[in-house]
């Protein structure tokens, strides 16, 4: 049995997402980690501690232009090396507030390793 380099974690069931015949869902690396840096808040993976977004530090009010700058700059922050390293780009954000002032994000990018366009939302 051959297991995968990496697995898809699921972050509306915080599990890790079976297939068809019970085997957990293969996934690349780099996305798995895209996921692990920009699905969790930072500070909460306690054997990783650096890793994760920092969108609970968004100052909300600003006007929309403004907020969207400062998601993706929070983003692309979060993203660290993998942007650096050249194995993330093309990396946008869609931010919606909701009438109760919540905020969904959705950060579109493409995995250059494998030329796939992909989206996490946090």
């Amino acid at each position: 049995m051959t297991f995968p380099a990496a697995t898809r974690w699921d972050l509306e069931t915080r599990d890790f997402e079976l297939a068809a015949d019970g085997h957990r869902v293969a996934v690349h690396p780099v996305d798995a980690e895209v996921v692990n840096r920009l699905g969790f808040r930072r500070g909460t993976i306690a054997g990783a501690p650096t890793i994760g977004h920092t969108i609970d530090k968004v100052r909300m009010g600003q006007g929309d232009e403004a907020l969207r700058e400062d998601v993706l700059r929070r983003q692309l922050a979060s993203l660290g090396r993998l942007v650096l390293d050249g194995m993330v780009d093309s990396v946008s954000v869609e931010v919606e507030v909701t009438e109760h002032g919540r905020m969904m994000v959705r950060t579109h990018y493409r995995n250059t390793q494998t030329g796939q366009l992909a989206q996490v939302r946090t």
